[in-house]
């Protein structure tokens, strides 16, 4: 029947997904390595902590070395679970423990690790019944070559999250599928995602699969804090204001809205000490959007008066061409 059986696969995320990170509550990585930069190596270990004592703890290894710069309070590595299967899955925030102690302050525990979104794409060996069950669909669902045919194609994907079907998008008997991964980037997806649906779509029908348009955001804010906050507060305060900002970004679907007010109950949640940001009625200092110019090739930026709509195929992240996506001052 030409249906393979699914075999067990590890868990892992990319370094470009922004999803598994170092990072440190101090001013930035130098702070704690007398202004020299972190090497992180392939191979060290980042696991779960047990909710009951005595519980194993899921592990995962980097599989890429990487360099945390000294400017930098974060940066993100690639992991690859120890172990085969489902049971290697973790949702957000889980891997939270590290061994790692190649830097000046270590004895302070100062250089934390967290994942911001789950780790969805470890699996088992199919089960016979679930094998059975796919070859007794697979030639039914070829044929019929319709959108549940196309679905089950893409999500049959490890990674793929799910996709959007834009019927007509280039005239009849086209469609453009957009793809959502677990991750942060679906650019590794798309050729595979491609490869099955060319075996299930009807004979004469256009199916492009690509990923969405992406169109970043930057956002500088000043934050106004109550009198008598210490500076490690503030500090903490704003890597917890950073990170909010952006998986807020990273959480957007396609197509889906940008909202002013959503960012600000999200700057002001993280912490009490925040007395106030921006200034009446303009609560971030500036918002700007990104795009691509076909024409110029480069990413052209405008400035965002409000909330934004994105198209039926855009979807909206943090900038990656500028340093920062999100600047943070301060008033004292």
């Amino acid at each position: 029947m030409g249906v393979q059986r699914g075999i067990a696969k590890r868990a892992s995320t990319d370094r470009a997904e922004n999803n598994l990170k170092f990072y440190t509550y101090a001013a930035n990585f130098g702070a704690i390595n007398n202004s020299n930069p972190i090497t992180i190596s392939i191979g060290e270990f980042i696991s779960t902590t047990p909710i009951v004592a005595g519980d194993p703890s899921i592990t995962y290894k980097v599989t890429e070395t990487t360099v945390l710069d000294p400017l930098l309070n974060e940066g993100f590595v690639s992991v690859e679970s120890v172990s085969p299967g489902i049971n290697s899955r973790v949702g957000s925030n889980s891997l939270v423990s590290h061994n790692f102690t190649n830097y000046v302050d270590s004895a302070n525990n100062s250089l934390l690790v967290t994942n911001i979104s789950p780790i969805q794409n470890g699996d088992d060996d199919e089960s016979d019944e679930s094998y059975r069950f796919r070859i007794s669909k697979s030639s039914t669902s070829a044929e019929a070559a319709n959108l549940t045919a196309i679905r089950l194609g893409a999500l049959s994907v490890p990674g793929v999250a799910d996709i959007k079907t834009l019927n007509y998008f280039r005239g009849v008997g086209t469609a453009d599928i957009l793809v959502r991964s677990f991750g942060r980037t679906v650019t590794s997806l798309v050729n595979a995602v491609q490869q099955v649906i060319d075996q299930v779509k009807a004979y004469g029908n256009d199916i492009t699969v690509r990923a969405p348009e992406q169109t970043g955001i930057e956002i500088f804010l000043t934050i106004k804090y109550r009198p008598g906050t210490n500076n490690e507060v503030k500090i903490q305060t704003e890597n917890a204001v950073f990170s909010s900002l952006r998986e807020y970004l990273n959480s957007l679907e396609i197509a889906e809205s940008f909202i002013i007010n959503e960012a600000v109950q999200r700057v002001m949640d993280q912490s009490t000490s925040i007395l106030d940001i921006g200034t009446p009625g303009t609560p971030f200092d500036s918002i700007f959007i990104y795009k691509d110019s076909p024409v110029l090739g480069a990413r052209i930026k405008s400035t965002l008066l409000g909330n934004y709509t994105p198209e039926s195929d855009e979807k909206l992240i943090p900038e990656p061409s500028v340093l920062s996506p999100i600047t943070i001052r301060r008033i004292e």
